[in-house]
Formats: C-alpha cells, structure tokens, sequence
C-alpha cells in the first residue's frame, strides 16, 4: 500500500542499519540492547522499549523508552542493535503524532540557528527553496531588475557558506557580515588552492 525510499537521488543503495530487527522488535513489542552514539562522539548502551519508527525530512527515528520515559534516537546512529526475548507492556496513553509534535516543538525551540540574508534573480526562488524546504522568507520581493532578498535559516554559518557557494556567482550576501567574510576568505582560498593548475 505505501512505499518509502529514504535514500536520496544518485546516492548509491545502502540498507538503513538494523532496518529489519528494528521494525521486528516495533511490530513485537520487544526490547531491545543496542549501542548508540550521541552527538558529541560518545557511545553508551541501552535497553530501549520501541514504540515507533518516525521519518522526518529523510531521516529516520526510533521512538523508545527508557527508565520510564520517551525518547527519540537517530537510527543512523546505532552501531549496535540486539533483539531481546524480553516483551514490554505499551503506554496505554501514548500517542505518537501527539508526542511527534511536542518533541519537535521542542528542538526547534532548543535549536542554535543562524539567519542569513541572500539576494538573487527571483528566476532561482524554486530551486533554492526546494534546497531548504521550510527554511526560508522573502523579505523584499522582486525589484526592476528582477532580484529578490530571501532569508534563510541554517544551524551554523559553515552551512550558510556552504550553500552560498552552491549558487555561483548568481547571488549576493546581504548579512550577517560575517558570512561576507566568510565567503571573501574561502573563495580566496579555493584560488589559492587552484592558481597555476591546469585542466589535463
């Protein structure tokens, strides 16, 4: 009835990790013993109780708990999943698009995000928006000469840069300035890095 193929355009066909005993161990209501590594590098093993699989924006997530309480784990960051024998009694009370809301609710109140302002031929809206769906505002529409000023939000300047480049030469960063310098001291860099080289 429904398909979903996770994996993105051109990208070479990986099976997501512990795809298959993860969603044996949701249907069965079973514990499971895995390893899990957090953000910072570090990596602990638990004992979770699988409530859900959730996908979001490409990504995949496991909804479980632990020690009495819900918690939410990348898959793509377990290096270790066992299933147990042992079986687990469900929350009668839990409801998942409930507890999806709030905790993403939660992590965009919890994100560190960075604003950044680009202008641009209003010829690029679509794509650029299809790059960041849900990330951006146009703040100024467009002008005579058919450019508009569109802001965006990303987790950290190295990502606004990185998208930045990604658009050539067809755009120009209004602010933060630092992102202006960011941009002038990476683009000398990349000339330094290619000045004398030649195309075989």
């Amino acid at each position: 009835r429904i398909l979903i193929d996770p994996l993105w355009w051109w990208h070479e066909h990986q099976p997501m990790p512990f795809w298959e005993e993860l969603q044996q161990a949701v249907y069965e209501d079973r514990c499971i013993e895995v390893t899990y590594e957090h953000y910072n590098g570090t990596r602990v093993e638990r004992i979770i109780e699988p409530y859900s699989l959730v996908a979001k924006a490409s990504l995949w997530y496991l909804i479980g708990r632990r020690e009495g309480e819900l918690r939410t784990y990348r898959i793509s960051r377990f290096h270790e999943v066992r299933l147990m024998d042992t079986h687990f009694r469900r929350y009668d009370g839990f409801d998942l698009p409930s507890y999806w809301r709030e905790h993403v609710q939660e992590f965009l109140t919890n994100l560190s995000e960075v604003s950044f302002t680009l202008r641009f031929n209003s010829n690029l809206i679509h794509s650029n928006r299809w790059s960041m769906p849900g990330r951006s505002e146009v703040v100024q529409t467009a002008d005579q000469d058919g450019w508009i000023s569109v802001r965006f939000f990303v987790e950290s300047l190295d990502l606004a840069t990185m998208f930045v480049f990604g658009l050539g030469s067809d755009v120009i960063v209004v602010e933060p300035p630092e992102l202006k310098t960011m941009i002038i001291q990476t683009a000398q860099k990349i000339l330094e890095n290619h000045r004398g080289q030649t195309a075989e």
